[in-house]
C-alpha cells in the first residue's frame, strides 16, 4: 500500500506569530470549532480566536479571548493547549492550566504544576464574541 502524502496548499503559514503583540510567543495546539458557514481556530497561550470561511484565509481576533488565572488562582501560571466542543447553546473548552510556583511570571517556575480546566461560554456571549471581527 503507497504512503499517504500530505500536500501543502500554500507557502507561508496561515496563522503566523505577531512580534511586538500578544500574539509573539505562541500559535500552536489549535482546535476548531464550525459555526453557521465560518471555522474558528483557539490557540494558545492567551487564547486567541481567528475565522475564516475557506480554510485558508484567516482573520485573528484583536484580543486574548481566554486570559490566564490571577494571581495565586490555580492557572495562574498560564494556560495552553485547548480543545473547544459546542453542545447545544455552550461551548466547553478544556484546557491545560499551569499553577506558578514561586513566580507567576517565570515560565514552569518552580513549585508549579498543570493541570486540566474546564471553562464555558454561552453560544449568546460566542455570538457577541464573533462580532468583534466584523469591526476590524
Amino acid at each position: 500500500m503507497p504512503a499517504v502524502i500530505w500536500k501543502r496548499d500554500i507557502d507561508n503559514p496561515i496563522l503566523p506569530i505577531v512580534p511586538g503583540t500578544w500574539r509573539h510567543s505562541r500559535v500552536a495546539n489549535c482546535s476548531l470549532l464550525i459555526h453557521g458557514d465560518t471555522a474558528y481556530l483557539y490557540y494558545p497561550d492567551h487564547f486567541g480566536l481567528a475565522r475564516s470561511r475557506d480554510l485558508l484565509h484567516w482573520q485573528k481576533h484583536p484580543e486574548p479571548v481566554f486570559l490566564r488565572g490571577s494571581a495565586r488562582e490555580w492557572d495562574d501560571g498560564g494556560i495552553w493547549v485547548g480543545d473547544v466542543a459546542r453542545v447545544g447553546d455552550t461551548c466547553y473548552l478544556w484546557y491545560e492550566g499551569r499553577s506558578g510556583g514561586t513566580d507567576r511570571n517565570r515560565e514552569y517556575a518552580p513549585g508549579g504544576f498543570s493541570q486540566i480546566g474546564l471553562a464555558t461560554l454561552a453560544m449568546g456571549d460566542f455570538t457577541r464574541l464573533t462580532r468583534d471581527f466584523d469591526r476590524m
